[in-house]
């Protein structure tokens, strides 16, 4: 029973993943040495995607360990712990991430959106921007790198 307990550990996250809609990586950041070499981290990249990305629920157990997720326009953002993690930790982690780049990314992103809603508030002087969807998921995948890096 003993061997059960585990010590009480500021490492709970594992890793923290943001993948495009493809699997690719956009961001990657493994806390510690599971997966060792860019290629296992990137193969498990991939099994990650390939298990998650076409169901709606929020949490999976891959290959002993907790995985929580959410998806957003064409982004997934990962936030991984051991097996006995607790879920509603890792969740917390997760939505923290989300919603702090949500927020730190709106002021940038909402002049893309009002360019694309409302092409005649634009000067006169200036041509009308052609901003289509596609462009401005680059532009919110670019700006989450930008401050994921820092």
């Amino acid at each position: 029973m003993e061997a059960l307990i585990l010590e009480p550990s500021l490492y709970t996250v594992k890793a923290i993943l943001i993948l495009d809609n493809d699997g690719d990586r956009l961001f990657a950041k493994y806390y510690d040495d599971t997966y060792p070499s860019v290629k296992e981290q990137k193969a498990f990249e991939k099994n990650i995607f390939n298990k998650t990305h076409r169901t709606d629920s929020e949490i999976a157990l891959l290959e002993g360990l907790t995985v929580v997720y959410k998806s957003s326009i064409d982004l997934y953002f990962y936030v991984i712990g051991s097996s006995y993690e607790n879920e509603l930790m890792l969740m917390a982690v997760l939505n923290c991430l989300f919603d702090s780049l949500s927020q730190m990314l709106s002021s940038q992103v909402n002049p893309v959106q009002t360019a694309i809603r409302h092409p005649e508030q634009n000067s006169r002087r200036s041509q009308p921007h052609k901003i289509s969807r596609a462009n401005g998921s680059d532009f919110l995948r670019k700006g989450m790198i930008y401050f994921l890096a820092r």
